[in-house]
């Protein structure tokens, strides 16, 4: 064990409801996470005043033990790699073994074998979920192994398939690699993610995808409905990315900030959402939960003309004329067909060399230079 990771709960103070009564510390739920990485760390309300907590795998998704040969986000027995619910208060459903909280009694492990306040499973780091307040759907951000980046929409009993499965392709043993085959053995069927996409289809060196909220607010009426996400940083640098998506046609586009489209300033690490629905994203200049360069932004719609930003994919010497180079690639798959189901390359048309069998719907690379434009909610990414 590195460490215990806990749900906990404050009161406000008698006299000011603005402050904390320090005192009335309760730890309502805790468990024990091997690895200093991979904890997840979302909490989210829901109308019926239950309380979700995503919880990611430790850091131990790959690893298949007699107790978990399946992975530890597929074991029922622990909450590592589940989107949890409970009634922090004990008033509902199931109480739970130390009496802090109750299960609800339509968990789906609830009188069965399994963890019951475990809601959905198959996740590895979902690092910052929320409810849309107008559908009441509870959408995750997932982070991806080393290739693929997803969103969820999270159903009861709902299993999204880590560590058997990333974005909507199955993994082989390989980290990173990905096979058409279902190496699945499990009852009940793994779920595709709302969105998925690959961190090379953004751009080369892309971390971590940042969950969101769907805009239901009104000072950006072309936004209303799609869903607002980022990444945490692109190649490691201190610089996230801001993103806008429909979830149901997995459409996805890049913002554009500023009038000459300027980087996000910060590493990007949670969203908020304001009593009128507007959105705030949440920076920092510190890659690690210290020191005191947090920001908080405010999404508002630039009134103006915006200079799209060019950005260099590649400064080496290309040929045109080679066949494996970044231009002749990319001018292959720009003419290349996309299954629309399962995202494979028209078996009619073959794929280049080195690249993956599946890839986003939306992939498509420009040719003639390396170069990679980006546009916002004008135009397609």
């Amino acid at each position: 064990v590195d460490h215990l990771n806990a749900v906990t709960e404050w009161r406000v103070s008698d006299d000011d409801t603005k402050r904390v009564d320090v005192g009335s510390r309760r730890v309502v739920f805790s468990y024990a996470t091997p690895n200093f990485h991979h904890n997840g760390g979302s909490l989210a309300f829901s109308h019926d005043g239950l309380l979700y907590i995503s919880v990611g795998d430790g850091g131990t998704g790959l690893v298949f033990t007699d107790k978990s040969p399946m992975g530890i986000a597929q074991d029922i027995e622990s909450p590592r790699g589940k989107i949890l619910r409970i009634d922090p208060l004990g008033l509902q459903g199931v109480k739970a073994g130390t009496g802090q909280y109750s299960a609800p009694s339509d968990n789906p492990y609830v009188g069965r074998p399994g963890l019951d306040a475990i809601f959905a499973l198959g996740f590895r780091n979902p690092w910052r979920m929320s409810f849309d307040r107008a559908t009441g759907e509870l959408i995750v951000g997932d982070v991806g192994q080393s290739a693929i980046e997803e969103v969820n929409i999270v159903k009861r009993g709902g299993n999204c398939g880590w560590p058997f499965k990333e974005g909507d392709t199955y993994r082989n043993d390989n980290p990173g690699k990905f096979t058409k085959d279902a190496p699945w053995a499990g009852q009940a069927p793994l779920l595709d993610p709302a969105l998925a996409y690959t961190r090379g289809y953004i751009q080369s060196g892309v971390l971590s995808v940042v969950g969101g909220y769907v805009y239901r607010g009104t000072a950006i009426p072309q936004l209303r409905g799609r869903y607002v996400f980022g990444n945490w940083t692109t190649s490691g640098g201190l610089h996230g990315q801001l993103f806008h998506a429909d979830l149901r046609s997995r459409e996805m586009k890049e913002f554009l900030i500023g009038p000459s489209d300027e980087p996000l300033d910060g590493y990007l690490v949670a969203f908020g959402e304001d009593a009128e629905g507007e959105l705030y994203a949440l920076t920092t200049s510190l890659a690690g939960p210290k020191g005191t360069t947090g920001k908080v932004s405010r999404l508002v719609a630039f009134q103006g003309e915006v200079k799209p930003r060019i950005t260099q994919i590649s400064t080496e010497e290309t040929s045109p004329g080679r066949a494996d180079s970044p231009i002749a690639r990319g001018k292959r798959l720009f003419t290349e067909k996309l299954c629309a189901t399962c995202h494979q390359i028209d078996p009619a048309v073959p794929a280049p060399p080195g690249e993956a069998l599946h890839a986003p719907r939306f992939l498509g690379k420009f040719w003639g230079q390396p170069l990679q434009v980006h546009d916002g909610i004008g135009g397609p990414l």
